[in-house]
This record gives structure tokens, sequence and C-alpha cells, in this order.
């Protein structure tokens, strides 16, 4: 005989930051012009202000190169440091770019992570930013700057500013992203605002383009007859632990755990920890997460 026990609601926990891509644009024209000219003279609050004037008519959404658009890879819809249109940086070419966010809440964590580049100066609500430290990220030297106290609620707008080097290749602009202990959706939108409990999709969640560990944690009554087999719904790494102890890692199908040995007369708890990988981050948004959970026992 064969019953599924039911699971008690469910709690998730996210360890470590959550990342954010921007919707990265490309000054042209007059615009560039100004905001280059006022990057030189040092003026910070000039350069945030003339890059409020940014629109669709002087500036370029821009996307992943062409090489990268393989069906496995990436796709055209995501984020990206190549003008759509074609027309990148040349050699020696001063160029500036914004990258716009919203925050409903305060953050006590926020950060932008950059590449180590060519001298890019990042410029914030009227300020010039300064790097806080270096970090392993995509590079075993990330540039990071700490923003808590300077983003503000609302909309934002971060504003790059550099020089191509004097060799002849096909240079990326400047492809910052936001770190930090937030939820984001569509749009770049980040809050604090901590999400509801339950199995699913951590994009679903709010975290897009999360890449590390998460844990759901949920508790189950036993008689303490019979065996007792989880199914997990999953494409992750996940690690089943009972009452503390772990029941196994599966990192593909099938994930089946057997619980037996581990489970004892009355109230369990169980916990369920996937490891996600980049793909959302680097490439595009995939399914991850437990997606749900069913526990049934033989007798």
């Amino acid at each position: 005989e064969k019953t599924e026990i039911p699971l008690a609601p469910v709690r998730l926990s996210i360890e470590g930051d959550n990342f954010s891509h921007f919707d990265m644009r490309h000054l042209r024209g007059t615009l560039a012009e100004r905001v280059i000219e006022a990057h030189r003279a040092q003026d910070a609050s000039l350069v945030s202000t003339l890059a409020m004037e940014a629109n669709e008519e002087n500036s370029v959404l821009c996307r992943a190169p062409e090489s990268l658009y393989m069906p496995v890879r990436g796709k055209r819809d995501f984020y990206g440091w190549s003008p759509v249109d074609g027309r990148g940086a040349k050699p020696s070419q001063t160029v500036a770019c914004i990258y716009d966010f919203t925050l409903d809440t305060s953050l006590e964590r926020l950060f932008v992570v950059c590449d180590p580049d060519w001298g890019t100066v990042y410029y914030l609500n009227g300020q010039r930013l300064e790097v806080s430290a270096t970090e392993r990220v995509w590079h075993h030297r990330n540039l990071v700057y700490d923003i808590a106290d300077i983003a503000r609620l609302g909309e934002n707008r971060l504003v790059a500013v550099c020089t191509m080097p004097a060799y002849d290749r096909a240079f990326p602009l400047p492809a910052p992203v936001l770190k930090g202990d937030f939820r984001q959706f569509e749009g770049c939108h980040l809050t604090a605002e901590k999400g509801k409990g339950g199995f699913g999709s951590l994009s679903e969640k709010g975290y897009l383009t999360f890449g590390g560990d998460a844990t759901y944690e949920t508790s189950f009554a036993y008689e303490g007859e019979g065996s007792l087999l989880l199914t997990v719904e999953t494409k992750d790494t996940v690690e089943v632990f009972v009452n503390g102890v772990s029941a196994g890692v599966r990192f593909c199908a099938p994930y089946t755990f057997d619980l037996t040995a581990l489970a004892k007369k009355g109230e369990n708890a169980l916990s369920l920890r996937v490891t996600t990988t980049l793909s959302s981050f680097i490439y595009k948004t995939v399914v991850s997460g437990v997606l749900g959970a069913h526990l049934f026992a033989e007798k």
C-alpha cells in the first residue's frame, strides 16, 4: 500500500547575494559629447543631470553580440554589451553608457560589480563612484562599488564613461551588474521585501539571475511504519536533509531519496538544498529551484 504524506508549509531561504542585469544603452551624438565633456571637467553632478536626457533618439539599446546568439547559450532579448545597430566602440574612442534600475525599498547591501577594464568611471545620482573592494565573481578580480548609501528610492540611472585602448579590435562596452540582498523583477525592479515561501522556480520568486544555494524547509509526520520515498522536481543539484542529517545528493534524474533510515516516529524536519548554476546570470533565465516534492510511505 502506497500513500502520500502531506508536507507542512515550505519556508525558502537564500544563501548569498542575488544579481541583476541592467537594460543598458549606449549614448550617441551631442548628448554623449556633453556627458563626456562633463566627465572630463570632473563635474559628477552635471554628468548625472545630462544623462537623464537620454531617450531612444540619442541612445541605443545594447544586447549580447551576434556570436553568442546560440540556442543553448543566449537569446536576443538577453542583456549584453553590444549596440543592437552594430556600431560598437572604436579604438581610442571615449564612450558613455547608462544603466537604469528601480528601488521600492532601501537596501542595506547593494553593489555595482564590473570587469577590471580600461579605467571606466561610474557615476550615480550626482556622485562619482569609488572602488570599495575587489572580488572574484566571473573574473578573478572584479571591481566592486558599494552604492547602498547612494542609490535612492524610485528610479536610478548609473552612468559609465571610458576610453577604449588604441589597438584595433571589437571592444565590448562596460557591462556592470548589481549585486546584493534583494529580489529582482522585470525591468531591473529591486525590492528588499521577502517573498512567499512554498516550492516553485526561483526566477518566479524574484531571483531571476541568482546563482548559489537555496534551501526549502518543511516537515512531515511519520507513523514509524513502512518505507519512505521522496521524489523531488528540479533540474539543479539537490541535497536532502532529514532532522539535520543528509539523505544524499542528486545532480540529475531520477531525483529520488530513501528517507526510511533517517526518519523517526512523530514530527520530522525536512530540508531540500539546491545549488543552481550560473546559466541565468550568464546566458538566459532558466527554471531553477525545487518546483515540487512528494513524500510516499509504502507498507
